[in-house]
C-alpha cells in the first residue's frame, strides 16, 4: 500500500499556541511524518522541568524559570516537505542577582556612587531610602556628592517590578572625619 503525501512544493500550515503550562503544535493539514522540538536553534530535551506528551504534539515547561525565555520552534517534517512554527517565550522573573556596590566609608568632601545591578525581567524599578525616607532617586546608581556627617546612616535600595516581589537591600555607610 503507497502512502499519500501533500503536493511536493507544499508547505505543512500548522498551528502553533501556548498557554501558561504547554506550547503547543498541531499540522492542519497533510501526513506528519515527525515533530521536533527546538530552543534558540538547539534541541530541546526532555528534564525535571520539560516534559513532552506522548504524541510530542506538547511541550511542558513547569516551573518556568528566567532562563527559559527564548525563541521556541516546532519542526514539522514530512517526506516532501518541513515547516517551522515559532513561538517567543518571556518569562517574567526576578528580581535576582542583586549586587550592590560602593564605598562603605566616606571621607569628608569624598563623592561616593552606590550601584545596584539586577537581574529582572521586567526590567527592575529602583527606590533609594536614606535612614527611612526615599530620596527621590529611582535608578541603578545612588550619588553621595562631597560627603559630610550628615550622609552617614542606612542606604536601603529597594527593587521590584511589576510582575514580581519587591526586595529591601541594606547598606550601612559611615562617615569618617580626617
Amino acid at each position: 500500500m503507497q502512502r499519500r503525501y501533500p503536493v511536493p512544493n507544499s508547505q505543512i500550515p500548522q498551528e502553533f499556541s501556548h498557554s501558561f503550562d504547554n506550547l503547543t503544535c498541531q499540522a492542519t493539514i497533510g501526513t506528519l511524518i515527525s515533530r521536533k522540538w527546538l530552543k534558540d536553534g538547539h534541541p530541546l530535551s526532555p528534564s525535571n522541568r520539560i516534559t513532552f506528551s506522548s504524541d510530542n504534539s506538547s511541550a511542558s515547561i513547569d516551573p518556568r524559570q528566567g532562563t527559559d525565555n527564548g525563541q521556541y520552534q516546532c519542526r514539522l517534517t514530512n517526506p516532501v516537505s518541513t515547516d517551522t512554527a515559532n513561538y517567543n517565550l518571556t518569562v517574567n522573573y526576578g528580581p535576582e542577582d542583586v549586587v550592590i556596590q560602593g564605598q562603605r566609608e566616606m571621607d569628608a568632601g569624598q563623592t561616593v556612587v552606590l550601584t545596584c545591578s539586577v537581574s529582572s525581567v521586567p526590567p527592575a524599578t529602583f527606590i533609594w531610602t536614606f535612614n527611612g525616607k526615599e530620596t527621590g532617586v529611582k535608578a541603578e546608581e545612588y550619588p553621595v556628592a562631597n560627603a559630610t556627617l550628615d550622609d552617614s546612616g542606612n542606604y536601603v535600595h529597594l527593587c521590584g517590578c511589576e510582575f514580581c516581589d519587591w526586595f529591601n537591600y541594606f547598606l550601612c555607610f559611615t562617615f569618617v572625619d580626617g
